[in-house]
């Protein structure tokens, strides 16, 4: 007996030795700050309570630190109020509200909630994320049901394959079992498993991007329809959905469940794959045919016969059906001959085939509708809901805004299709509603966002800079789309500033009134104020937007870029340090603390701050356009213009960018370049004055007077206080040898006035007048002027000017001009 229990004490020592060692390990790493926090709140003491806020580092566990994701800033009581209402919003970057999460569905959702049950206090809280599938919002659905929630509302599905984990990721390898899945989520809990993960990085990260690039990161990792690794993916989604479902439940809370709605009739797919089991024969036969419908489509152009095209595709379909793009343009076909269910067909299996996976396809929605009706949630079929309100039933452009991201109209439609379920899910609600029932309209819930023609020119302009890049760039209409969308942000230019501006901000006074402690509005305001340069007004509102929202980078970000403006460079580097200790890879504060360095006059650590920022992420366009600044200071054109280059290819149509580029090559002597670029500069932003200048420098290089003074004309036009460019053009007008461009009048006209308020300060001024003089006829005047200029140059000491003006007097005084004697 006694050998017996030697043995049992032996066997339990050799099991427990190892979990005590792997303990105090664990113990030691906690002790010396190895690590990081891994869950998705954190509690902390604010004003005398335990408050639950974001995690940004929660990402770290899913993505390489680089390119990990964060949430929404996040901020709410650990206790739930008495009396409250809690909603988690659940999802990927079209439940947070990508582009402008501001303005997206859950925001509008708390407005109509806000409205319609004026006695519930609720919290909708948006713990959405870019770019996570539900292997990621698992954990996040359950962090939220440790804190008693009444709803969850799950939107996902867009990035299940390409999320992490997934079949088409980029962030890591695809696994087979859920179980090993789940079981590494677990262990990056632990330190020990952060180290080993850390150990293990090396050659298994090699092919993962080192910075964020968006969608053009996976145009190589492509899923076919008929994948094995894609059915997988599915019955993980199918798993993971269930897991939710029980995890909220098991917190008390009720669960919706939606379908994703997607752009199929005005989003092309974004890759094609060809079967390959065709023979060579049926290769060409269905090369053949392709071509045919191609040419026949663009030959009968918009609103043409597309019969020919219909049969050509059809004929290429019954030999390969599988090609996504074949679907799309046999779908252009059908639709404008009548057969809209056929087109909408075609539509559907042309987004479903697409092997670049960013939406939710069929299958994924078939899913949602089946775990709604096997689990305790409620199904809210937004995809179908979509169908009923888009013509012939088939979602496009007037709902989104790319391929899933939806435009104002869309988000309304989700949330307000939401506020019904809600209802229903939650029937003790009907005694605080109001009593006459209202929803807000659109309209009325895009004032209580302060959502105005401003921010439709600023999403116009984002979406644009999006689909300049890859994939969009690879859909065969993308040129056109591209065309119209630059049509729109041309008509929405008058609302860029000015009136526009300040309607803006009256919005935002008149949505504060309905929500003193909304902090998203406080923010808006504050960066609408910065964009319009009122400092001072903008660095009040991001204080109002921070101390609602500690953990907001935003605010803290634009504090300080506030601050730093008004010259409170010290106060500003506090902020963005603020902002770095929360999170270490928050690009924008690095790139503003390289901006406060150039402000100081110390270009070589405003150089080390910017490039700290492109370490992290090597397309941000800011901080390349802002260390071209920088290097220039330093003299160092070449390196300048190449981070300037960097900037222009991350955002082709800013303005800014291309004008640098232009003085950098001016600088390099390339002139012809130059022109281009100022060129680009003034099409994109025609009152961009400064390059109207530099046009007409470069164009008088180039011996194009002509088009010098039409350039010099505008500028002068947009800025009519700029004394130089007038004596400028007067000089050209006084001085030029070809009597087509020469007018002595003029150059009098242009000339007089600066003269005037110069006085006899500059000599250069009266130069040119005592030219333009000469020029009209005006002797006299002249030779009078000239000594005036002489006796400047003299007096500043400038010996080589005197001696040219000295020898331009004695031209006046033989009764010539200058283009007469020659000289200038």
């Amino acid at each position: 007996m006694r050998t017996r229990r030697k043995r049992i004490a032996r066997i339990g020592l050799a099991l427990l030795a190892p979990i005590l060692l792997l303990a105090a390990v664990e113990g030691l790493l906690r002790l010396f700050g190895y690590g990081y926090p891994t869950a998705f709140f954190l509690e902390q003491r604010l004003e005398g309570r335990t408050v639950c806020t974001d995690n940004p580092k929660f990402g770290w566990r899913f993505f390489p630190r680089a390119l990990a994701r964060k949430s929404r800033p996040l901020q709410f009581a650990a206790e739930k109020p008495p009396g409250a209402c809690r909603l988690f919003v659940l999802g990927g970057s079209a439940a947070m509200g990508d582009p402008e999460p501001s303005f997206g569905f859950a925001r509008m959702l708390a407005k109509l909630l806000q409205a319609r049950y004026p006695g519930v206090r609720f919290e909708v809280l948006n713990a959405a994320m870019t770019a996570v599938n539900s292997h990621v919002v698992l954990p996040i659905a359950e962090a939220c049901a440790e804190r008693q929630p009444d709803l969850f509302v799950v939107f996902m599905g867009n990035n299940e394959v390409v999320g992490p984990f997934g079949c088409g990721t980029i962030f890591g390898s695809f696994s087979r079992s859920r179980g090993l899945i789940r079981a590494a989520i677990l262990a990056r809990r632990t330190r020990i498993g952060q180290l080993l993960a850390r150990l293990g990085r090396g050659r298994a990260e090699d092919s993962v991007p080192s910075t964020w690039g968006g969608m053009e990161m996976f145009l190589a990792h492509r899923v076919r329809e008929d994948s094995p690794q894609l059915q997988i993916a599915y019955r993980h989604f199918r798993a993971n959905l269930a897991a939710i479902v029980r995890c909220a439940e098991k917190g008390g809370g009720r669960v919706l469940l939606c379908t994703v709605p997607a752009n199929i009739g005005d989003c092309a797919p974004f890759a094609s794959v060809r079967n390959p089991d065709l023979d060579i024969a049926e290769r060409e036969h269905w090369d053949q045919l392709y071509a045919i419908g191609q040419a026949s489509a663009a030959a009968a152009g918009t609103g043409g016969d597309l019969t020919g095209a219909r049969a050509a595709f059809r004929q290429a379909a019954a030999i390969d059906s599988g090609h996504a793009e074949l679907r799309f343009r046999l779908a252009r076909c059908e639709e404008p001959c009548g057969d809209h269910a056929e087109a909408r067909v075609h539509y559907v299996r042309a987004r479903d085939l697409d092997v670049l996976r960013f939406r939710a396809d069929s299958r994924i929605n078939e899913i949602v509708r089946e775990t709604a009706a096997t689990c305790a949630a409620q199904l809210v079929d937004l995809a179908a809901v979509f169908e009923q309100a888009a013509t012939n039933g088939i979602p496009r452009d007037d709902l989104f805004l790319d391929h899933v991201h939806m435009n104002a109209r869309g988000n309304y439609r989700v949330a307000v299709t939401l506020l019904q379920a809600i209802g229903r899910a939650l029937p003790q609600l009907a005694g605080n509603a109001d009593a006459e029932g209202r929803v807000l309209t659109e309209a009325q819930c895009l004032a209580r966002l302060a959502f105005t023609a401003w921010h439709r020119h600023r999403l116009a302009n984002e979406m644009l800079t999006r689909e300049l890049r890859p994939p969009f760039t690879a859909q065969f209409d993308h040129e056109a789309r591209a065309a119209a969308r630059r049509r729109e942000l041309a008509a929405l230019r008058p609302y860029a500033g000015g009136a526009a501006v300040r309607h803006a901000i009256e919005a935002y006074d008149t949505a504060l009134r309905y929500d003193p402690d909304d902090w998203v509005l406080h923010s808006g305001r504050a960066q609408l104020l910065q964009d319009f340069g009122a400092f001072d007004q903008a660095a009040a509102s991001w204080m109002l937007a921070a101390a609602r929202m500690p953990t907001n980078l935003d605010a803290l970000n634009g504090l300080g870029l506030a601050l730093a403006r008004q010259g409170r460079l010290d106060e500003a580097e506090l902020h963005y340090s603020r902002a770095l200790r929360i999170h270490p890879y928050y690009t924008k504060a690095y790139n503003n603390l390289g901006l406060a360095m150039l402000a100081r006059g110390r270009p070589e650590t405003a150089v080390l701050h910017f490039s700290n920022a492109l370490r992290i992420d090597a397309r941000m366009a800011e901080a390349h356009y802002n260390l071209g600044l920088a290097l220039g200071t330093m003299k160092r054109t070449a390196d300048a213009l190449a981070h300037f280059s960097e900037a222009l290819a991350a955002e082709p149509e800013r303005p800014d960018v291309h004008f640098n580029i232009g003085v950098a090559l001016m600088g390099l002597g390339e002139t012809a370049n130059a022109l281009y670029h100022f060129s680009e500069t003034v099409r994109i932003d025609p009152g961009f004055f400064q390059a109207h200048i530099n046009l007409g420098r470069a164009f008088e290089q180039q011996r194009n007077a002509e088009a010098a003074l039409q350039h010099y004309s505008e500028a002068l036009r947009l800025r009519p206080a700029l004394l130089q460019v007038a004596n400028r053009m007067a000089w050209i007008y006084a001085t030029h040898p070809d009597p087509a461009v020469r007018n002595g009048a003029e150059a009098v006209r242009l000339a007089e006035p600066v003269a005037e308020k110069i006085g006899d300060r500059q000599f250069q001024a009266l130069d040119t007048l005592a030219a333009a003089y000469a020029a009209a006829g005006r002797l006299e005047d002249a030779v009078r002027t000239a000594r005036r200029a002489l006796d400047a140059a003299r007096h500043v000491g400038d010996a080589g000017a005197a001696t040219r003006i000295e020898s331009r007097l004695r031209v006046y005084e033989t009764g010539k001009s200058l283009d007469e004697s020659g000289q200038k």
